[in-house]
């Protein structure tokens, strides 16, 4: 299987920063791990974002 890509977005860098600093950082690499993996893997909800975001969906 190949692995995936994930790209943080600028805006999102120190929000991050904060999340490796916090007790979700575990949280936070299993969905990294899983994203890596496999995207499409339904192992936490999907949410439909709002426009300007249409067409995108939010773990």
């Amino acid at each position: 299987m190949s692995e995936w890509r994930i790209k943080i977005k600028k805006s999102a860098k120190s929000d991050l920063k904060k999340v490796l600093k916090s007790p979700l950082r575990s949280s936070f690499e299993d969905i990294v791990t899983v994203l890596q993996t496999d995207p499409y893997l339904a192992i936490q909800s999907f949410e439909k974002l709002t426009p300007p975001a249409a067409g995108y969906y939010s773990r």
